[in-house]
Parts: C-alpha cells; structure tokens; sequence
C-alpha cells in the first residue's frame, strides 16, 4: 500500500496526479463521478476518461474522499504503485447482462403467472423481483443524488417505478425497470468495446527492444531506450520504437499506423514506425523518437483526448436534463395535488 501512505502523507500538497477507475459502465454515472470529484475540496479540476478509466487530478488528492465518491457509483479506485497487475480491459461476468436476463425472466414469468393463475401475491412478488434486479444500481445512484438535491434521469426513472408501485401499477414499473437495466447493459457494451480497441492499440509495438550498445546486442525495455539507439530489427518481427533505418533494406508493412495494404519497400534513410512489420530484411534503425513520442502513442493519445471530449449535443442534453428532470417532478406533483385540494376531486389513483 505504498502509493496510498505517499498520498496521504502528501495530500495537502498542490499535485497532478492519475488515478485508476475499474467498473465504469455508463457515461452519465462517469461524468456525475467527475462532476463530484472536480467538487472535493481543495481539487482544482479532474478529468476521467470512461473508456480508459484514468482520472486525472490536479490540487489536493485525498485519497479516501475521492474512493467514497466512487462507492457512490459502485466504481474501485486504484492508485497505480498499489497493484502490479495490469489494468482490467473487461469483467469476466457481465453483471449488466445478468442483471437485464434476471429482471427479463421475473418480468416474463411474473406476466405469465397473471395470466394462467391470476394469483396477485405471487404476481406481485414476481414484478418486485423483476424491479430489484433491474432498477437496483439505478435506485442507488438516485438516492445518493437526492442527498445533494441532483435530480438527475436516475433520480426520475426511480420515482417511476416507485410511483407505478405508489398507484398499483406493478407490471408497468417491472417493464421501466426492466428497459433502464437493458439501456444500462448497453451502454456497458459500447463503453467495453472502445476500451477494449484502446487495449488492442496499447499492444500493436513491442514493449522490447533489441539494440546494440557496446558492441553488444541487448533487449531493453523500450522505456528505458534513448535517442540515437541503434535497433536491429530481424525479418518478421515488429518495430518497437519510430526511427531511421541506417543499414539494410525490407518491406515494412505499415497497415496499423497508415492503413497502407501493401507492404512498402524502405532502405537506408526512411522512417519506420513503432508497431509497423518488418517482412523479411534484416534492418538497422537508429531511434529518434522516445516511445512517449512515437507515432503510435500520439494516436492513442488523441484517441483517449477524444475520448474525454462531450460532443455539443452530450453537453445540451446534460443542461436540459438537469432543468427537464425537476420540471416533470413538479408538473407531476401538481397534477396529483391540484385537483383534490382546488377543485373538490376524490384522491384516487
């Protein structure tokens, strides 16, 4: 726990630090988890990028406050020194697919049920089950958003299904409980696949090198190669670092840098890409970019820069959200009270 004591012995200190964030299965819950950090005390701005899970924070980390906020959201938060296992690209049990397949078959039997043997306990038992199982992570973040007075969608799809079982109308709050978890488990899939791409390009270079120092030819990580290496590159295998060949001639296959079908033919003086193919020379190229630099990691840098950004039209629709969602709830609440307590009408569902 050695990245946690240096947090907490230097918290009060203005920093930039990265943090990792496991569970993210929905942007909206995301951008809330962000929202609130960037409001912790003493936090000049965070940002999370929900396909990689980093979050970047700058000002004054506080370890645990941050890790209670991501409870609220069901969210682990890593400090990167405390586990040398390498990041989570994807659970090995959907739990938004079991949620949605329980929630479906409660639903499914709970309809049947009414249907054949008309048993209204059991019926209901039955949609009680299909709301739990669907709307539980939704009721959830809706109860710690009350507590700050954010009446965001998780906030208004739970007062739904309360309302549904308020009036009696327990198959309709199965069914809006049912289609929010499909919605959710969906989300989760798109979020899954675009890691899972960052993933897959994180791994196209090599994390090795072969180079040649003193004579001597020597396999180094690539983060510890400098400038002005000489890299030997043998027929078949990946280039790991952006240089210049200086001996020997091939055809580099550069499909998963410049989508080139056909391999192109460089010699002595062209550029080769890290992550690119060497198919059957053997190559000498001399490093001129570190591997913070190289091609390949500013691609995955501006994929996870975009994958930070809201798109105008996210940015209306959380605007409108926050002013549409205590709207409903006051027009709702009018529609109910108004007419019993103005006009003289009975108080019924």
């Amino acid at each position: 726990m050695a990245g946690a004591e240096v947090l907490s012995r230097e918290k009060t200190r203005e920093k930039t630090i990265v943090l990792q964030v496991r569970g993210i299965t929905c942007l909206d819950c995301a951008a809330r988890f962000e929202k609130n950090v960037a409001a912790l005390p003493g936090v000049t701005r965070a940002s999370l990028n929900p396909a990689t899970g980093k979050l970047t924070i700058e000002g004054v980390v506080d370890l645990e406050a941050i890790r209670r906020e991501g409870q609220k959201e069901n969210y682990t938060i890593v400090v990167p020194q405390e586990s040398s296992r390498p990041v989570e690209t994807g659970a090995k049990v959907d739990s938004e697919l079991l949620r949605a397949g329980f929630s479906a078959a409660a639903l499914v039997a709970g309809y049947i049920t009414a249907k054949v043997a008309a048993d209204s306990f059991f019926v209901t038992g039955l949609y009680l089950i299909a709301m739990v199982f669907g709307g539980w992570g939704n009721f959830r973040r809706a109860f710690y958003s009350l507590r700050r007075l954010d009446f965001n969608m998780s906030v208004l799809m739970s007062l739904a299904v309360l309302g549904a079982i308020g009036i009696g109308q327990w198959e309709e709050g199965a069914v809006v409980a049912f289609l929010y978890s499909v919605s959710e488990m969906l989300e989760s899939w798109s979020l899954e696949r675009a890691r899972r791409s960052i993933h897959q390009l994180m791994e196209i270079a090599p994390k090795v090198a072969r180079i040649r120092r003193e004579g001597q030819e020597i396999e180094v990580p690539v983060e510890q190669i400098r400038v002005g290496d000489i890299m030997i590159i043998r027929p078949g295998e990946k280039i790991p670092m952006d240089g210049r060949i200086i001996k020997g001639e091939s055809a580099v296959n550069q499909a998963a840098i410049t989508g080139e079908s056909i391999p192109v033919e460089k010699g002595p003086g062209d550029e080769v890409f890290a992550g690119t193919l060497n198919t059957y020379g053997l190559l000498e190229v001399e490093v001129t970019k570190l591997v913070e630099d190289t091609t390949i990691a500013r691609i995955i840098h501006m994929v996870e820069e975009a994958q930070t950004r809201r798109a105008p039209s996210q940015a209306f629709v959380d605007r409108f959200a926050a002013v549409y969602t205590p709207v409903v709830l006051v027009v709702a609440a009018g529609i109910v009270l108004i007419p019993p307590l103005l006009f003289g009408y009975e108080w019924a569902p």
